[in-house]
């Protein structure tokens, strides 16, 4: 099992240069292998509590917008969740202090090794 850190980068596809950064609550991530009729996938749907962020990035993301999702493990390796041909769904809803940065991919091959 990996340790990983809080902080949680987002790179929106359609928009090169930016990237948003995101510091979560302690969490755990293993992705989950499924099998379907078009073969075996990972199912990579997380849901982050995260600290609020500005208002800009609340209206940006209350939509779901395709992105590729870096977390750092606490060894500094970079684990992409989400690719260019197959990219992740990033949403937030907020809450009264704190927000949630909802994720909801499936990939083709398990993003930790």
């Amino acid at each position: 099992m990996k340790e990983f850190t809080s902080l949680i980068s987002v790179i929106p596809i359609n928009l090169s240069g930016t990237t948003y950064n995101f510091m979560a609550d302690y969490f755990t991530f293993t992705p989950s292998p499924s099998d379907d009729n078009a073969g075996m996938y990972y199912n990579c749907d997380k849901t982050f509590v995260i600290d609020m962020p500005d208002h800009d990035t609340v209206k940006y993301f209350t939509i779901p917008r395709s992105c590729i999702v870096k977390i750092k493990s606490s060894d500094q390796v970079m684990f992409p969740i989400g690719t260019e041909d197959i990219p992740a769904k990033v949403c937030i809803s907020i809450h009264l202090n704190k927000a949630s940065l909802v994720i909801a991919c499936k990939m083709l091959h398990n993003p930790l090794f």
